[in-house]
């Protein structure tokens, strides 16, 4: 095992013989895992690592200090961010669900996994977001049963309709000798006359064919498993911010999605999404949690291992994210003194490491001429 302030060799030892640095179980099993994963780049198993602080959680009686593992491949030189256990597939979509079709059930789960809040304020909420959900279902339903204002006329149309009918059956047939005689001779010359008149009419207009009826449209022919890859990919690039190449891996990986090579092409040529605002989200992200630099920023979107957003899109990314370069390299600079006791002088040169947080010269010596 090596130690994660020096890189030393000391095997299974609590202390290190040459910095000085305590050596916890937890660190010993975290070296042991990055060792067997090996770097993500080359494959070498030649590993330091380093804990960073990424802040505390607090509870009632007590605080956690919650910890972020940082892999140095010694061969190399490559720097990752890595976690010891794999993260958890988020149901996103159970949620989103959740709150368009029966919004009352995340609501209760949300509250009752808030342990600060007042238990008769917790189940109040819960009470009236169920009261309100149970009216709404009501009063469709109520709107549903009304008859509309056309329903009623018809009725009363059939029915006087009815009515009519059955009284001129009930009328009593007048005989042959009660009809009086009607001279039809007119009538038939009359007839005759309309008859030419009509056929005259019919050969002057033009005939019109009848329309054919319209093709089946190009959306309705698409395979429900085109549609539903092209719907993650929707969700992937506005909740998540990822990159065209990221989430066509993410709809093939055998790990993620499982879509079949065709569905995901479907996907990402019909989605639509702006690759540079997803980078430029993306860059933001990573100055303001991880206190990148802009030279580190641009190399995670573009690397094969992180984003894999294109080289113009990482630039317009790095070129228009608000960000202090000197304040992100202050952060970093004070991490490792705090959690690596580093000395100034070796604290500088991690800054402006192309192996290491990739800051230029100023800000790395903005940051340790600002160290307490």
């Amino acid at each position: 095992m090596r130690c994660p302030n020096c890189g030393a060799e000391i095997g299974n030892s609590e202390k290190c013989e040459y910095c000085g640095s305590a050596i916890s179980v937890d660190m010993k099993k975290e070296q042991e895992i990055l060792n067997k994963k090996g770097c993500p780049k080359c494959g070498s198993t030649n590993i330091k690592y380093s804990r960073e602080n990424h802040g505390e959680v607090r509870g009632k009686s007590s605080k956690t200090i919650v910890h972020k593992t940082v892999g140095i491949c010694n061969d190399c030189g490559y720097t990752w961010y890595t976690n010891v256990d794999e993260p958890k597939k988020r149901r996103t979509w159970l949620w989103v669900l959740g709150w368009v079709f029966i919004f009352p059930v995340p609501l209760t789960i949300l509250m009752l996994r808030k342990k600060d809040m007042k238990p008769a304020l917790k189940y109040g909420i819960i009470a009236a977001a169920w009261i309100v959900y149970l009216l709404i279902g009501l009063g469709g339903n109520s709107s549903n049963k009304k008859p509309s204002n056309t329903d009623t006329t018809v009725v009363a149309e059939q029915t006087a309709d009815n009515k009519q009918t059955e009284a001129a059956e009930e009328s009593p047939e007048e005989t042959e000798a009660e009809k009086p005689e009607v001279d039809t001779s007119d009538q038939q010359q009359d007839t005759e006359k309309d008859i030419e008149s009509t056929d005259n009419e019919n050969e002057d207009k033009e005939v019109i064919p009848e329309e054919t009826p319209e093709e089946v449209s190009e959306e309705e022919s698409v395979p429900t498993e085109y549609k539903n890859a092209l719907k993650k990919a929707t969700q992937y690039s506005s909740l998540m911010h990822m990159s065209k190449q990221g989430i066509y891996d993410q709809l093939t990986s055998e790990y993620g999605e499982g879509f079949p090579e065709d569905a995901a092409q479907y996907a990402i040529d019909n989605i639509e999404a702006d690759w540079e605002a997803n980078a430029l989200a993306k860059a933001k992200d990573y100055s303001d949690t991880m206190h990148m630099s802009k030279q580190g920023i641009y190399d995670q979107l573009i690397s094969e291992y992180g984003e894999k957003f294109t080289e113009d899109e990482a630039q317009y990314a790095v070129d228009n994210v608000e960000a202090d370069w000197e304040a992100n390299a202050l952060a970093k600079a004070k991490d490792y003194q705090k959690n690596m006791s580093m000395s100034n002088s070796a604290i500088y040169e991690q800054l402006i490491s192309e192996y290491g947080e990739k800051f230029t010269e100023e800000e790395a010596q903005y940051a340790v001429d600002h160290l307490e």
